[in-house]
């Protein structure tokens, strides 16, 4: 793609962000306010989760989250959480599956720090798993809010839900997929496309449909790896 193609595709692509962000921010406003004041009734504070991601050109930034786990002073916990995880409050599995805990990233959106679309943003532990040449690739693009490996995998807290070591599976099964199909978006991707994965996206969220296909995917490759 020529230069000046590219410069004007960066900038649709970033008047998307700025206006998807703005929009949702605005409608989900009260939503959000109401699942504040819930969270700090029944869980106290803090109301958000924060944590350092790894974010455009390998630079850590500040995820946010509505809070939907116990408050662990444990820094060697596991790093991934299984549907039964014994830290995820009760009403968080509800938060979770429902990606309603995401909403704040609206603001990293609106910020800069993420994308609308694009790979989700990994944690620097996970992040270093991968061979220099997947972390450049990774990383020469924005963190998403969402994207084809959210949709593929937004089911993985189902799918590890049972077993024995999930953080084990997780990393050798799941995050390997996640990094290829990750790559696979951004060496195709394009504005038309990120509009077709926002809709998806959308439909994800209210009807099962992709969280079946999920589960059946990850619990295939589960099985094709052991």
């Amino acid at each position: 793609m020529p230069e000046n193609e590219r410069t004007i595709s960066a900038a649709l692509k970033r008047f998307i962000d700025v206006l998807g962000a703005t929009v949702g921010l605005l409608l989900c406003a009260p939503l959000m306010l109401l699942m504040v004041i819930f969270i700090w009734i029944n869980a106290g504070s803090p109301v958000l989760y924060r944590e350092s991601r790894i974010g455009l050109h390998q630079k850590p930034f500040q995820l946010f989250k509505l809070r939907s786990m116990k408050i662990s002073k444990n820094e060697s916990g596991a790093s991934v959480a299984s549907g039964d995880d014994q830290r995820v409050l009760s009403f968080g599995h509800f938060l979770r599956e429902s990606h309603l805990d995401e909403l704040p990233q609206l603001y990293s959106v609106l910020k800069g720090d993420m994308s609308l679309v694009g790979p989700r943003p990994y944690k620097a532990s996970h992040f270093k798993r991968f061979s220099p040449d997947f972390r450049q690739i990774i990383s020469s693009v924005k963190p998403g809010l969402t994207g084809s490996d959210s949709l593929i995998f937004i089911a993985e807290d189902q799918a590890l839900k049972g077993l024995d070591n999930p953080e084990a599976v997780y990393l050798q099964c799941i995050l390997p997929e996640k990094a290829k199909e990750q790559i696979k978006y951004i060496q195709t991707q394009s504005n038309l496309k990120d509009l077709r994965l926002i809709l998806a996206t959308l439909r994800a969220i209210f009807f099962r449909n992709t969280r079946r296909k999920s589960v059946c995917y990850l619990r295939s490759l589960f099985a094709d790896k052991h």
